[in-house]
């Protein structure tokens, strides 16, 4: 019994051993900061149900696994990734290698804005590096005609979640998932987004996208993917520029808007009189009227 106690002891010590030896010949490369969800700062208090994941590009992971699954005293996130080493790590990154990070909620994964796609440069052994996560969930429009739709922006997050608005009479088309409006903030002033639909049904192929922008629809034209018959498209948007509802470069972009079909002929308003106009358009009627029969009369 006592000899299976020391062999137990020397096998732990010499893990132990192991474990020193590779964060000695090799330390990890360490990432952390903050974590922002839908505009949100992440806190011990709120994080739970959240996890976060260093892999290979290719998506496989590390050995040992780069992850995180709480918050330290400020409400970083912490995350040491593993050195290769010929021998004693060759699961392990290599400096300079691209990696992607992953930000799990409740097992689904968030859409990182920041870093760019998530993607990350691998530091130097013993490297420490601030590196703060910018993410948001995909936004689904619950009612209306485009219920079951989801959006996601490449920046920013969703200060006003997308729905459904009224589709003025003179529509110059037919919209079968409405007009779809959406406020997206936190965008680097003066940059480009692009944003991604995706409908419950196929998107009929004859589709253009219309802005409806000052009470005016009128056709944009930087839009991918909306003529191919799936339910997926993508529109790209500039702060401040044209399709940007309120024109201003101020990291807020609004786009009211939504795949249409053109109709055979614009839809117009016809001019209706009132009351007295009415009154005195039948009295002109009537003058000439009796204008004709007294010239009539007169001549026969």
């Amino acid at each position: 019994m006592k000899y299976k106690k020391v062999k137990f002891f020397f096998m732990v010590l010499l893990c132990l051993l192991f474990v020193y030896s590779v964060y000695a010949n090799s330390p990890p490369a360490r990432i952390g900061g903050l974590i922002t969800v839908d505009g949100s700062v992440l806190t011990q208090a709120t994080f739970s149900g959240y996890s976060v994941v260093v892999k290979k590009q290719d998506s496989s992971s590390y050995q040992p696994a780069a992850q995180c699954t709480s918050l330290n005293t400020s409400d970083w996130y912490l995350i040491d990734i593993p050195i290769y080493h010929a021998t004693l790590n060759p699961e392990g990154a290599t400096s300079g290698d691209t990696a992607k990070i992953h930000l799990f909620y409740n097992g689904q994964e968030l859409i990182i804005n920041n870093p760019s796609n998530g993607q990350l440069i691998v530091g130097q052994s013993g490297s420490a590096t601030h590196m703060d996560i910018t993410a948001m969930t995909n936004q689904t429009i619950n009612s209306g005609p485009a219920a079951g739709t989801t959006i996601f922006s490449s920046k920013g997050f969703f200060s006003v979640p997308p729905t459904n608005i009224d589709i003025p009479a003179s529509s110059p088309a037919v919209f079968p998932f409405g007009i779809i409006d959406f406020t997206i903030s936190d965008v680097p002033p003066g940059e480009e987004i692009t944003v991604t639909f995706t409908t419950p049904d196929p998107i009929p192929t004859n589709c253009v996208y219309y802005k409806y922008q000052n009470d005016e629809f009128y056709i944009y034209s930087r839009v991918s993917g909306l003529d191919d018959g799936d339910n997926t498209f993508t529109i790209t948007l500039a702060d401040g520029e044209k399709g940007d509802d309120d024109g201003l470069v101020n990291g807020i972009i609004s786009d009211p808007g939504g795949p249409g079909l053109p109709n055979s002929r614009k839809a117009f308003s016809i001019p209706t009189l009132t009351q007295w106009g009415i009154i005195f358009f039948f009295l002109i009627l009537s003058g000439i009227g009796h204008i004709k029969i007294y010239r009539y009369r007169e001549n026969n």
